[in-house]
């Protein structure tokens, strides 16, 4: 899990991660604060963009409504959950981008903070 911490002065927010790249689908436009992201849905807390990515041995799909239930600022994720949780849902369909870029030593995570 990467911790956020802004050294602009303010918490980051989903907008600062995912400004400026291409969505397939974004649901609930709200901009909250980012508080962490991961991919495993065991450290979803209040303030946690939760990445469900396919994996070689588990799909986070599986996990989108316990990330939720968790608190998930908000879910970042390669098809669209059903049900629809009622936070930012941002749906991406280029493979591997989510894993990749919101890893620590991105320059996304570095922009918000997440590093």
């Amino acid at each position: 899990m990467s911790k956020a911490s802004s050294s602009q002065g303010r918490s980051p927010r989903l907008e600062d991660l995912v400004g400026g790249l291409r969505t397939v689908r974004r649901l609930n436009a709200s901009d909250p604060v980012v508080t962490s992201l991961t991919q495993d849905s065991r450290e979803v807390g209040p303030g946690t963009v939760f990445v469900a990515v396919r994996g070689e041995k588990a799909d986070g799909h599986r996990f989108i409504a316990g990330a939720v239930e968790a608190g998930a600022a908000a879910i970042v994720c390669e098809e669209m959950p059903t049900p629809l949780p009622d936070c930012p849902v941002i749906v991406w369909r280029t493979r591997g981008w989510p894993s990749a870029r919101w890893r620590t030593s991105t320059s996304a995570a570095r922009r918000a903070g997440c590093a």
